[in-house]
């Protein structure tokens, strides 16, 4: 069950991945939080809480565990990564032990347990105009940013360009009071991260979330981390998904959660 980041919805993982793991046999599904992609809430969105969209991925979790008669894999995308982060946090050790609620946890180029503050710092440090970018589509919407500037967030440099110019118009606002929890919330307990398989995913050429900071993630539910070559922030979108698609259903299969290709 794969979990979107902020500006989006479950169309950023339909692109791809779910085809891909659907043709090797594992059931794949995403979800849109409330008041983005398709599902009910846009009109209320900024006042949506981080408790809000932890709701909206137990709820589905709940539904998938049921349908298939046993618990989903939760893979989370940036400001998704928290979430799931969260969701993980909230349940029950023991069920989590017995293989129930959820299977495993991926996080890729996830928010780290500190927050989205240590992200905002690094952008603003590293690349203030993108960090200015980013703030017109929550401000004014997808149509105040430049391709270019998207493409720098999205994307590495040896990207085509075409890819942001079809995403563009499908960014949207983000909910101010999520990003506000996301910036003062005390880091996640790393106990029950610990005790179901976890891998993180990190890209190389991530502005949001660099390499650095997947290994803080990692370090925290003492976890495996793996570090994607030459790959920017939207692994699941760019020219290179594959990479990123195999390497997670490589990992899977050892955890025998995927069946081998």
């Amino acid at each position: 069950m794969f979990v979107h980041g902020a500006f989006c919805g479950a169309w950023v993982w339909q692109e791809h991945f779910l085809p891909f793991f659907a043709e090797r046999g594992c059931p794949a599904y995403a979800v849109s939080l409330r008041g983005h992609g398709t599902s009910e809430g846009y009109a209320t969105l900024r006042d949506a809480s981080l408790a809000d969209y932890i709701e909206d991925v137990r709820s589905t979790a709940a539904e998938l565990e049921q349908e298939h008669g046993r618990a989903p894999v939760l893979v989370g995308h940036s400001m998704g990564g928290m979430v799931v982060q969260r969701v993980i946090e909230s349940y029950d050790t023991r069920e989590l032990m017995q293989h129930k609620r959820a299977a495993a946890m991926v996080l890729m180029s996830s928010v780290p347990p500190g927050g989205l503050l240590g992200t905002s710092w690094h952008m603003m440090l590293k690349d203030p105009w993108l960090f200015w970018q980013m703030g017109a589509i929550q401000a004014f919407g997808a149509g105040a940013a430049t391709v270019d500037g998207v493409h720098r967030a999205m994307f590495t440099g040896d990207a085509p360009v075409e890819l942001t110019a079809a995403y563009l118009s499908r960014l949207q606002e983000e909910s101010m009071r999520v990003q506000f929890d996301l910036s003062t919330a005390p880091s996640p307990v790393s106990t029950n991260g610990k005790a179901i398989p976890t891998l993180v995913i990190g890209a190389e050429e991530d502005n949001f979330v660099p390499a650095w900071m997947a290994q803080t993630t990692a370090r925290h539910y003492t976890a495996p981390c793996h570090i994607l070559p030459r790959e920017g922030h939207a692994m699941m979108l760019s020219h290179k998904w594959p990479d990123a698609a195999g390497m997670l259903a490589g990992w899977l299969a050892e955890q025998g959660l995927c069946p081998q290709e």
